[in-house]
Formats: structure tokens, sequence, C-alpha cells
């Protein structure tokens, strides 16, 4: 699940909570994480796909020093009330080798 405020016209800070599985006792306890990121559009003419970048911070809530920094890229397809995107992004704990994480997902924007 995530929120996203664009200040801007090609610029985004996203909040998010991840899950990477759903806990049917208790539904919240499925979030494990959440991040901020800052995203940079780079928009395709007017086709509507823009591709971006971004930045950003995630904290793990199952261990106390899981503080990890984010940075990756990807796409999206703009319409009217709704977007689609895919994205890769690299996480590091600054301890541990990184691991890739990959996304897919629809939005709605208003």
């Amino acid at each position: 699940a995530a929120l996203q405020w664009q200040p801007a016209a090609n610029v985004g800070i996203e909040a998010s909570a991840i899950s990477e599985g759903i806990d049917r006792d208790s539904f919240a306890h499925s979030f494990n994480a959440a991040s901020i990121r800052v995203k940079g559009y780079l928009p395709f003419w007017r086709s509507g796909l823009a591709g971006y970048g971004f930045v950003g911070y995630s904290r793990g809530f199952a261990e106390e020093e899981d503080n990890r920094m984010d940075a990756g890229a990807g796409v999206e397809l703009r319409a009217k009330y709704v977007h689609a995107f895919a994205d890769g992004c690299w996480t590091h704990d600054f301890v541990d080798v990184g691991h890739v994480v990959l996304r897919l997902g629809v939005g709605a924007h208003f």
C-alpha cells in the first residue's frame, strides 16, 4: 500500500507499507516494513508512459536495526484516473549484501 504526493509534475514523494504475505489472524501484522522515497519522472512525450528513478529509506518492523537504503528505476503508464507500474529496487542494510525487490502494481490518482 502506498500514497504519493506530487509537489511538481515530474517529482513525487511516496510513503508505503510493505507486505510479503498476508497474516490471516491480524491483517495489520502483514506489513513488515515502511518506506519513504523521492521519485523523479521522465515522461515519454504525450504517450502516457513515463520512466522514473527513485531513492529512499525503509525501516523493518521485525528487527530493531533493520534500516535500509533503497534505489531503483521503473516505468509507469498513466491514464486519467489510474496508472500501472513496474519497477526494480536495490535495497541495502549497510552491513550485508543487499537484494533486489521487484514490484508490479496499479493505483488511482485524483
